[in-house]
């Protein structure tokens, strides 16, 4: 047994690597709720390693929890490959309730890897504990090769994949509060109910107001970069046949509209985004 195993299991850390892959997660999850708009190359690691390896690792140890199953780029292989799984799965499901956004993704990669987790280890306990998988840490220069590696990658992608340019999302939800089941048989004139919202994304506090058709304009709060808001409202369908709901949304004080969204219609059929 090599020394990277023969420390780990002897040394009393059973499931030590099912534990850190549970952690990792669950602080991903954490970050999300308590800090939604922080964006730094440590956190965009996280979610590097809880959406591409954890799962799948997770996964990887419940399949095959012997050491002699799999030698170790057979196991890098399949804990990235096995990683698809569960979050497509996962996407699946968000898509259909609560949609996808980043703190139901999290919350559902954390339930993942505790319940795979659990398989993982009733898995490795039928076994002899000298037969059990571990990854083997035992230190090497090209170890730390590859740390400084990938943190040189996390450095630079974060500078990509953080946004960097000012953005105001403004969008149509239909009844169930996702981007389906808007409103069909619209009658011209008649009420109709659909759900709007404001996401800021600028960098900094922003003022709204918010103009469509049969309603007075009206003057969203304060909200806070990051911050998003969502209101049921009740609007009147185009008269005389037209096909397209407009909805505007202005910066307040300006006179030229920001945003614009559509909902495309047809009188006493469907209506569209």
């Amino acid at each position: 047994m090599q020394g990277g195993y023969t420390k780990h299991v002897r040394g009393g850390w059973a499931h030590w690597d099912l534990l850190m892959a549970l952690a990792l997660a669950l602080a991903m999850s954490m970050w999300l709720v308590l800090w939604p708009g922080a964006q730094n190359p440590l956190r965009i690691l996280l979610g590097f390693l809880v959406v591409l390896a954890v799962p799948g690792y997770t996964l990887m140890v419940a399949l095959f929890p012997k050491r002699s199953d799999l030698d170790p780029v057979e196991r890098l292989v399949m804990s990235l490959g096995l990683a698809v799984i569960p979050v497509s799965f996962l996407g699946v499901i968000l898509s259909a309730t609560w949609g996808i956004r980043p703190v139901p993704l999290a919350l559902g990669l954390s339930g993942f890897t505790l319940l795979i987790g659990g398989v993982a280890v009733y898995r490795r306990r039928r076994l002899r504990r000298e037969d059990w998988f571990y990854p083997d840490l035992s230190w090497s220069p090209r170890w730390l090769g590859w740390g400084v590696t990938a943190a040189a990658l996390v450095f630079v992608l974060s500078f990509f994949v953080r946004p960097n340019v000012p953005l105001t999302e403004f969008y149509l939800l239909g009844p169930t509060g996702h981007f389906e089941d808007y409103p069909v048989r619209v009658t011209p004139g008649a009420a109709m109910v659909v759900e709007v919202g404001v996401r800021n994304l600028e960098g900094r506090p922003m003022a709204y107001v918010l103009q469509a058709p049969g309603m007075a304009p009206l003057e969203l709060p304060l909200l806070a970069s990051g911050q998003t808001w969502e209101q049921t409202l009740q609007l009147t369908a185009p008269a005389g046949g037209e096909g397209r709901l407009r909805l505007e949304l202005y910066r307040k004080g300006e006179a030229k509209p920001y945003r614009e969204v559509y909902l495309m219609l047809q009188p006493g059929g469907e209506g569209t985004p």
